[in-house]
């Protein structure tokens, strides 16, 4: 019998968090009013984004076990960097990112796989 290799945990991990911030955005933008035609038009921006280095490095910070806040700041900047389109007045940054931080945070809790990887051993507290 064949037996392939788990799938990479990790890696799977880190595509979910990513859906989770893009569902995010998009309800930040409906909730600004726009209509399901002006969201399309961020698909591009929106994968321009966070193929981004730097916005790829704060999206993944929230995996640290110690990880209390979402560099909303930089998230910011950096869609100015990338002369993105340009987001309502009203788009809350911090409501993105502190609802993003919530998700990864129950994905990892509700993971037995997930916790071994991103929450430090008790042990390894006390060495």
């Amino acid at each position: 019998m064949l037996h392939l290799p788990k799938p990479d945990v990790q890696k799977r991990a880190y595509g979910k968090a990513i859906k989770i911030f893009l569902e995010l955005m998009q309800q930040e933008l409906e909730t600004a009013g726009y209509q399901d035609v002006q969201v399309r038009q961020f698909t591009k921006p929106l994968k321009a984004f966070i193929q981004d280095p730097e916005v790829a490095a704060v999206l993944g910070k929230v995996f640290d076990a110690d990880c209390r806040l979402v560099a909303t700041g930089d998230l910011a900047k950096a869609w100015q960097r990338l002369d993105l389109p340009y987001l309502p007045e009203d788009f809350d940054w911090e409501f993105v990112g502190k609802s993003y931080l919530r998700g990864i945070k129950k994905q990892i809790q509700e993971s037995a796989e997930l916790r071994t990887i991103f929450l430090p051993s008790i042990v390894s507290l006390y060495c």
